[in-house]
């Protein structure tokens, strides 16, 4: 999400769109310029793959079956 029209990833913003749309996990490249905290926004970090970060959308919650 760029919407400074640069590099730069807006986490604010970023965590309202994954809020409107119900998603509940997010993968950031660590080579992107970040601003903003991922917890400040209810998204937990639950991991790393490679050169990336994995959040978990707290604020989306996951509906389990049954």
């Amino acid at each position: 999400l760029r919407a400074d029209g640069g590099g730069t990833i807006h986490i604010d913003l970023l965590a309202q769109l994954l809020d409107d749309y119900g998603v509940h996990y997010l993968i950031l490249n660590k080579a992107k310029a970040v601003e903003g905290e991922p917890t400040e926004y209810g998204l937990e970090k639950i991991g790393e793959i490679g050169g990336y970060d994995v959040f978990r959308n707290t604020d989306v919650p996951i509906r389990k079956k049954g």
